[in-house]
């Protein structure tokens, strides 16, 4: 414990210095009441396999970046607000060191898809064999930051503290929008060092005039609401499957009998699908890469069964559903 407070006081430190460095000068948005800055969301973040410019699937989830929700103190209305985070990884940092590894901030959970800020891990250890590096801006978010990973007392673990702040009005008006009406399963999607930005995805239930919903790769998702704000998909009907990060849309109610499960993935990494309850364990054949279809053919008796992208800790992240076959 006296370890990780020392990581996380070296990191603050390191953090103000940087906060210059990156965000001068700086356009602050000079809020009227502290309570604008107590809206920002949880920023959740992960380390995945690749790099910023070609991320690959989650390596290691880290701990969500928050923010103070204290009484404001000091000179509030100016101060820049930042969020910070800290994990311990059950990997060691020779190891994160030794492949290649990004840090990735998302803006919020409800939009995962928007990637805000990422660094490549790697450069110069410090005395302590400790490694800073910077995130930059990701889809013209308007957000940078750092990260501080130092090799954790059990010589097993790594400790990765995390920061990130606006630094000009971008990021204002970004941390206002998510903070005012978040949008599920927006997916603005970094995919070069330029701005590269997919449309966002309407999950509403809401049909457009071609009475189908479309995804950002225009495969239309059948049904449409019943009452209660489910899609019923009847006997024998194919349902098609939409899967993103981290997020799976499809149907949550179902008719009994032989059902075609038409799984797309909508997302930027690689996902599966797999269905599992009442003695049925059944999943597809091979994994999804980004863009990519596959089909599952599974006969469901009535009762409750569980769909989920079986890929690692992405059903942990969101991706998994109850659905009920009646």
């Amino acid at each position: 414990m006296k370890f990780r407070h020392q990581i996380a006081a070296a990191a603050g430190a390191v953090v103000m210095i940087a906060s210059i460095a990156l965000a001068s000068p700086l356009t602050r948005a000079q809020d009227a009441t502290p309570a604008a800055e107590e809206a920002m969301p949880a920023r959740p973040a992960h380390i995945h396999l690749g790099n910023c410019n070609n991320l690959g699937e989650i390596s290691q989830p880290l701990t969500d970046l928050t923010g103070g929700s204290g009484r404001a103190a000091g000179q509030s209305r100016r101060a820049t607000p930042a969020q910070s985070s800290f994990t311990s990884v059950p990997v060691t940092l020779d190891s994160l060191l030794g492949g290649d590894f990004a840090i990735n901030v998302h803006l919020s959970a409800d939009e995962i898809g928007t990637y805000i800020a990422c660094g490549e891990i790697g450069g110069p250890l410090d005395a302590n064999g400790a490694l800073i590096i910077g995130l930059r801006e990701l889809s013209n978010s308007g957000y940078t930051g750092i990260a501080y990973l130092a090799p954790g007392a059990d010589g097993a673990s790594t400790g990765v503290s995390v920061f990130v702040s606006p630094t000009n009005e971008r990021g204002s008006r970004l941390r206002e929008r998510a903070a005012a009406s978040p949008v599920a399963g927006a997916a603005t999607v970094e995919e070069t060092p330029e701005e590269a930005t997919l449309p966002a995805t309407d999950m509403s239930g809401t049909p457009e005039a071609g009475g189908a919903m479309e995804t950002p790769t225009g495969i239309e998702i059948a049904g449409t609401p019943a009452a209660n704000g489910e899609q019923q998909a009847g006997a024998g009907q194919q349902v098609d499957v939409s899967e993103m990060e981290f997020m799976i849309d499809m149907p949550t109610t179902l008719s009994a009998g032989e059902v075609t499960f038409s799984v797309t993935n909508n997302g930027t990494i690689t996902h599966s699908f797999e269905i599992e309850g009442n003695g049925v364990e059944e999943e597809l054949e091979t994994p999804l890469s980004p863009g990519q279809t596959g089909t599952l053919t599974v006969d469901l008796a009535p009762g409750t069964y569980e769909v989920y992208c079986p890929i690692a800790n992405h059903a942990d992240l969101g991706m998994k559903l109850d659905v009920t076959v009646s």
